[in-house]
């Protein structure tokens, strides 16, 4: 396992966009939501399967973080999808230049096995230099 040294997180208090992967009315949605009355930045919801998010009219939805005009930046993403989409996930981060990713999804070293271990190897290699992972399975 590789090792970690802390990097500099100072941007974290001034972070003003997110993006929540996986929100959809039944996944994610609760944290879109909890962002959308909280965050006073600009919050994108992505999912492939929705247009809207009829609740929250104001929140942009696309289809993929790549999709987010090249122009805007995301700083935070939220992922809230299954593990088998995660590390594609990562890289989609990677190009996108998103500072800071939290996974909240569960089974990957903490599930003990080694398809979760190798699972969350896998992310850890492909999350680069600049991107910072909380998690996975913790909010932080």
């Amino acid at each position: 396992m590789e090792s970690y040294k802390l990097k500099d997180l100072s941007f974290i208090s001034k972070i003003k966009s997110i993006a929540i992967i996986g929100a959809s009315r039944k996944r994610g949605y609760f944290f879109v939501k909890t962002f959308f009355n909280t965050f006073k930045g600009k919050i994108y919801a992505i999912n492939p399967g929705i247009e809207k998010i009829n609740e929250l009219p104001n929140v942009s939805v696309y289809h993929s973080l790549l999709d987010i005009p090249q122009d805007e930046s995301i700083e935070f993403v939220f992922i809230t999808v299954p593990k088998k989409i995660v590390p594609s996930v990562i890289d989609d981060c990677v190009k996108k230049g998103v500072k800071l990713a939290s996974i909240f999804t569960a089974d990957f070293a903490d599930e003990g096995t080694e398809d979760g271990k190798k699972l969350q190897e896998e992310i850890l290699k492909r999350k680069g230099e600049t991107l910072r992972i909380i998690g996975p399975n913790g909010m932080g």
